[in-house]
């Protein structure tokens, strides 16, 4: 019998852990202290293997099941379900140390600025570059990402700031391998309105 929303919701803690079954391997498995979770039940390589899709209602039955279909795809290909799950998994880790703002924020961190001015860079990073670019990979980048990023700020009146952020990304950090702006000429970081570096 397919489960639905609602006995999952009346299903209370027990003094033991509780399956709660549909056909096709996926239940709601629910702890002694009441937390529930979507889980799939598979077999790859001769042995009974569990995969975990996450706590209920965060991820709902429907993307549970969803879950299941995509995970039953990976096995009908032969791919292990669980493995891939594992592989997605470090290479986000992977992904997010080579970020942007991750590479970023440590070379911030390491400029010997006077405390106050360094938290000015640090804001006008976090308000106006991180939220852009932030979670790409620093390799991936060019210069043209961060001509529109001063853009955005040229458009909103903030020329001073755009220069400064624009000067930080092409003469303060050593990014050219990983950030090039070799390319970008002052003429085409600035327009003329924007005020010269004091």
């Amino acid at each position: 019998m397919p489960l639905t929303d609602l006995a999952i919701r009346r299903a209370k803690p027990a003094e033991k852990p509780q399956k709660l079954s549909e056909a096709g391997g996926l239940y709601i498995y629910a702890t002694v202290a009441g937390a529930k979770s979507g889980r799939w039940k598979y077999h790859f390589g001769g042995k009974e293997k569990v995969l975990a899709f996450g706590l209920y209602p965060d991820v709902s039955l429907a993307d549970a099941r969803d879950a299941r279909d995509d995970a039953r795809r990976l096995l009908r290909g032969r791919i292990d379900p669980g493995e891939q799950k594992k592989a997605a998994a470090t290479t986000a880790v992977v992904d997010a140390a080579s970020s942007f703002e991750a590479i970023a924020r440590e070379l911030l961190a390491a400029r010997p600025w006077v405390p106050q001015y360094s938290k000015k860079v640090e804001e006008w990073f976090a308000n106006d570059v991180f939220p852009h670019i932030g979670k790409l990979r620093a390799a991936d980048l060019k210069a043209s990402d961060f001509l529109k990023i001063a853009r955005k700020m040229e458009a909103r009146q903030a020329f001073e700031t755009a220069h400064r952020v624009m000067q930080n990304f092409g003469q303060r950090f050593d990014l050219q391998e990983r950030c090039p702006l070799a390319d970008v000429s002052k003429r085409q970081r600035f327009r003329a309105n924007v005020p010269a570096a004091g």
